[in-house]
């Protein structure tokens, strides 16, 4: 446990969760000339976008080749790229005057699609679904130093105001016309053309809910304790009982979740083993079916960020590695896991996202739209770097000055 302390204290895991995130000094004007590119390569959708310790954004297929690069002006830092869909990828655009941006440019030309003017720098934005009416969500802390401040930002790059409350969590229905926002600690609701409501005001320890096509996991506090339930038309359906805080994520019919924590000795525990519902127990990582309804423990070890394939069958998921400051991924699939490779940590990256992989797992993609490539941050021979390990582990490939990665979606 002494180790694992370490690498939390060391990796600045002590942070607020999604309420305020220190970001980078300001930015001027923003300017994507400066980009580069070439043909699509013929492997098809794999390619991944990372962010540079220069500051740059480039686009590369899984092989290491570069297919496009946008540079920023100088004084200009652009960070935290994600895809808004198969062609696009938005950022955060930083200058030395103090201009800050969420800017969305074509992943081939690095041609500007459009940009947001903001008040203080966007840190974290979660791309809504095509065939909805907005773009993206954006979170960014008031400049008053007062909390956070949540937009919506459409496809022509207007922004509309969504909220200034804290901490924050949202997730997208499929169709992308419907938003969910948790203010955790508070209530859960969801956000439609024709208003806000509230469907839930005792929503249990978590932070971010997903929308998957059977309807929305959240956990909510009953009789005492507290369920994993779906809401779906208007009802809730539970689904298991959970002890303490917990992270969960989903995709298809299949939830990945790990509660923290146990409770003390009476408490919750003693009170939800006298319900049917399957119990998920502090100190596993565990995935439950919605179809089958059956529940399987994936690892008795604390797993510090997990995300399903875009298919939803394979499980990747990082436990404590063996050396100092490190990690392991593994792939849990058909009831089995294999261990793909151990990485050194990036301090920065590990502050910004672990302690919201939950929110982020449905934003940012370690894994390639095929499920044949993983791609992460990581420190090699002390320095920053992107690696992309195969799946079937034939061999990585390493990025070199790297500091963020996110792969595209299919399309």
């Amino acid at each position: 446990m002494s180790r694992l302390l370490a690498v939390l204290v060391a990796a600045g895991v002590l942070t607020t969760a999604c309420q305020s995130s220190t970001v980078s000094e300001p930015t001027s004007t923003f300017d994507a000339s400066t980009s580069t590119s070439r043909p699509e390569p013929e492997n098809g959708p794999d390619r991944m976008v990372v962010s540079t310790v220069t500051g740059a954004i480039v686009v590369y297929e899984p092989t290491g080749g570069e297919i496009s690069r946008i540079d920023p002006p100088e004084g200009h830092i652009y960070s935290q790229p994600t895809w808004l869909d198969s062609a696009t990828v938005v950022f955060s655009v930083v200058s030395d005057s103090g201009e800050h941006l969420l800017a969305a440019s074509n992943a081939e030309t690095g041609r500007v699609v459009w940009r947001a003017e903001m008040e203080s720098p966007p840190f974290y934005f979660s791309p809504a679904p095509p065939g909805g009416p907005y773009a993206t969500t954006s979170l960014r802390n008031d400049p008053s130093g007062a909390g956070l401040i949540a937009e919506l930002v459409d496809r022509n790059g207007d922004v509309t105001p969504l909220s200034d409350e804290s901490p924050f969590y949202t997730s997208w229905s499929p169709d992308g016309d419907t938003l969910a926002i948790h203010i955790a600690g508070q209530r859960l609701d969801v956000r439609r053309s024709g208003g806000l409501e509230t469907i839930l005001s005792s929503t249990g320890l978590f932070q971010a809910p997903v929308w998957v096509e059977r309807g929305l996991v959240t956990l909510r506090s009953v009789e005492g304790g507290q369920r994993l339930a779906l809401w779906s038309e208007g009802s809730f359906a539970d689904v298991a009982q959970v002890e303490g805080p917990v992270g969960f994520v989903a995709s298809g019919n299949m939830i990945a979740i790990q509660a923290t924590e146990r409770p003390d000795a009476g408490s919750i525990a003693a009170g939800l083993r006298t319900q049917t519902l399957p119990m998920v127990t502090g100190g596993r990582l565990v995935v439950i079916d919605l179809e089958t309804e059956a529940l399987e423990t994936v690892s008795s070890e604390l797993a510090f960020l997990y995300q399903w394939d875009q298919g939803g069958t394979s499980l990747l998921y990082a436990t404590l590695g063996e050396g100092p400051l490190s990690l392991t991924w593994n792939i849990w699939s058909d009831g089995q896991s294999v261990e793909i490779a151990s990485f050194g940590l990036q301090p920065s990256w590990f502050r910004s996202l672990v302690p919201f992989f939950d929110q982020y797992a449905q934003s940012v993609r370690f894994w390639s739209s095929s499920g044949r490539y993983i791609g992460y941050p990581a420190v090699l021979d002390g320095d920053p770097v992107v690696v992309i390990d195969p799946v079937d582990r034939t061999g990585s490939v390493v990025i070199p000055s790297a500091t963020w990665v996110s792969w595209a979606p299919s399309g």
